[in-house]
């Protein structure tokens, strides 16, 4: 009943339900378990919502490892199916628009950190 628990969430429209269910799943150590027997649809199904999820930051710490661990375990499967790896390319170019952004912002706080200061003197 896991996998069918998974799958539920997964096709909710509450992220936070989906992060509820799969860290329930980590506690009884299931979830990569259910991962491993998901089908090619659900499988595009649970990395959609990787895509869509991981780099919010409510959630992006524990998405990020799920989402390594999945295209780990199930690389044979993603390099088989043509859809599968458009999703990995999504999920690729939403992370990596994330990584610039992050690098954009902490050179804007180097530039501004140092006028605050100054600032803050006078």
């Amino acid at each position: 009943m896991h996998k069918e628990a998974l799958l539920a969430a997964l096709n909710g429209k509450n992220p936070a339900n989906v992060v509820a269910v799969m860290e329930e799943l980590v506690a009884r150590k299931k979830l990569m378990r259910c991962v491993s027997n998901l089908e090619t649809e659900e499988l595009g199904l649970l990395l959609k919502f990787l895509q869509r999820y991981s780099t919010m930051p409510r959630f992006s710490r524990f998405l990020m490892g799920l989402t390594k661990k999945v295209v780990e375990m199930r690389a044979e499967d993603i390099k088989s199916s043509d859809e599968l790896r458009g999703d990995i390319r999504n999920l690729k170019r939403d992370v990596e628009e994330e990584i610039r952004l992050q690098q954009t912002l902490l050179q804007i706080q180097g530039i501004v950190t140092p006028l605050l200061k100054i600032a803050g003197r006078r």
